[in-house]
């Protein structure tokens, strides 16, 4: 059973799982009240995220890479009137090369792409059923089925160095869709109904993504507007700049957006049903909002208009954290002033950030001397080298591995950050001779992506998504043993 096949199932049990409990509460509600509950709302959400999720059917292929009973995604057809730009088999299409593209419209069934930037257009396939790609006016069009037992797909899509494009479309059913370099474009439209979506950065006037079971992670984004849907999976925007507007509404999963500039950049209107809302502050202070019929308006008091926010969650979580570093209204971000000139960001009555004054003669700082290469631990000059508290005889040789021999010698509790340059995965490979241990790994922001208890002697395998620095932390007791962390080969 490959991976689609088990996501399938795991996300079929838990809609059952979700509607039963809900059906239970929901006729509880109107028995007791004689009013319809929220509770229905709900059961309408998990029905519309089964019919996106559910899209796939039986089917016999006659001709084809594939043939026999497959399993197919009925949401993506090919274009009749493009029979003869359908593909088999493995191929690498670079007569593409000299093309120009204004729009982009990509429909994944199941397998992998890559999207990237290079000297030109160009298609590669490796394995796979059939695909379908052409241009028609100045669209490109790409398609791939990718029926369930036909053998895993990859493709990969590069588009010209540094191209902008009027408008790019991604629907992503199953599998996984990569992102890499910039994708740049006037308006971009995310539809995900169980796949992965990562991408490294975006650039858009309107970016839009609506997430049924899917998971999407944005490592870098830069948006005038920002529409994000989701049902029953998670959206997660890192790094990012939203000056105008912001749609943020989740159903029954998570919303995580991370931004660079000021919460007082912006006005809210926050509407939480039974979820929670949970606003972080550039000094650390949380606006936090729960319960039924929670609502607040703040319109025109921050930005006067010009940037809102609009937070609604009926049931899940949305988390939005302000960093302080850039500033959606033009003005220059407390870290940056702080760098250049050394002097401390000054803020109005109303908090927000004024404009620096412009120094008279600046001078060109002379270029800091090189640190030397430290030997031990505990030297912190080198960022590279993690810092361990709470432990000796480790062995570091980060960002190769890092790790501890023991043998005779019962460890105490331990921790250090990581720092992880691309996406990867980690594999922990771990001994345990006597007593537990239990690992725990964090992202930056604080989000646990990995949380195992008791481990015994073998290899775990830890993804890491987006590049950044993670803290590992590691819980003993009476523990004999040893460990090793290292990037996946």
């Amino acid at each position: 059973m490959n991976k689609f096949a088990k996501g399938v199932l795991t996300a079929a049990g838990c809609f059952l799982a979700g509607g039963v409990v809900l059906g239970i509460i929901g006729a509880a509600g109107r028995v007791y009240t004689g009013e319809p509950t929220i509770m229905e709302d709900d059961l309408e959400i998990m029905r519309d995220t089964w019919n996106k999720v559910r899209g796939w059917d039986l089917r016999w292929r006659r001709g084809g890479a594939v043939k026999g009973l497959t399993l197919e995604y009925n949401g993506i057809e090919f274009d009749r009137n493009h029979k003869d730009n359908i593909a088999y088999g493995s191929f690498t299409d670079e007569s593409l090369r000299g093309t120009d593209i204004y729009n982009l419209d990509v429909e994944i069934g199941n397998g992998t792409l890559v999207l990237c930037q290079g000297d030109g257009l160009e298609l590669k396939k490796e394995g796979g059923p059939e695909c379908q790609y052409y241009i028609e006016g100045d669209t490109f069009y790409l398609k791939q089925k990718s029926a369930v037992g036909g053998g895993e797909t990859f493709l990969t899509l590069t588009l010209p160095e540094g191209i902008r494009l009027d408008k790019a479309d991604i629907e992503l059913a199953a599998g996984e869709v990569i992102t890499r370099d910039v994708l740049a474009a006037g308006e971009i439209e995310i539809e995900i109904a169980a796949g992965e979506l990562t991408m490294e950065e975006v650039q858009a006037d309107s970016f839009s993504a609506a997430v049924a079971a899917g998971n999407m992670v944005v490592q870098k984004l830069d948006a005038k507007d920002c529409d994000a849907e989701v049902n029953t999976g998670s959206i997660t925007l890192e790094n990012s700049l939203i000056t105008g507007r912001l749609d943020a509404e989740v159903n029954m999963g998570g919303i995580d957006i991370f931004l660079r500039d000021f919460y007082e950049d912006h006005d809210y209107e926050i509407n939480c049903g039974m979820g929670d809302i949970t606003i972080s502050t550039k000094d650390g202070s949380l606006k936090e909002y729960a319960g039924f019929g929670n609502t607040m308006e703040l319109y025109g008091r921050n930005s006067g208009g010009n940037s809102t926010y609009d937070l609604d969650c009926n049931m899940g979580s949305i988390y939005v954290s302000f960093v302080g570093r850039d500033s959606a209204q033009g003005t220059v971000g407390e870290a940056d002033l702080s760098e250049d000139s050394g002097e401390e960001m000054k803020r109005g009555e109303d908090g927000r950030p004024e404009a620096p004054e412009t120094p008279e003669s600046p001078e060109t700082p002379e270029a800091p001397e090189s640190p030397e290469a430290p030997e031990t631990l505990e030297s912190p000059e080198n960022p590279e080298l993690p810092e361990v508290s709470g432990i000796y005889d480790i062995v570091n040789e980060w960002p190769d591995r890092i790790g501890r021999e023991n043998e005779n010698t019962t460890a105490e509790d331990f921790s250090f950050e990581i720092k992880v340059a691309e996406q990867t995965a980690l594999v922990i490979s771990c001994v345990t001779e006597h007593g537990e241990l239990d690992l725990e790994i964090e992202d930056e922001h604080g989000k646990e992506i990995f949380d195992k208890g008791d481990i015994r002697t073998g290899e775990y395998e830890v993804k890491i998504k987006s590049p950044g620095i993670y803290r590992v932390h590691f819980d003993c007791e009476d523990h004999t043993g040893s460990f090793w962390i290292s990037p996946k080969e």
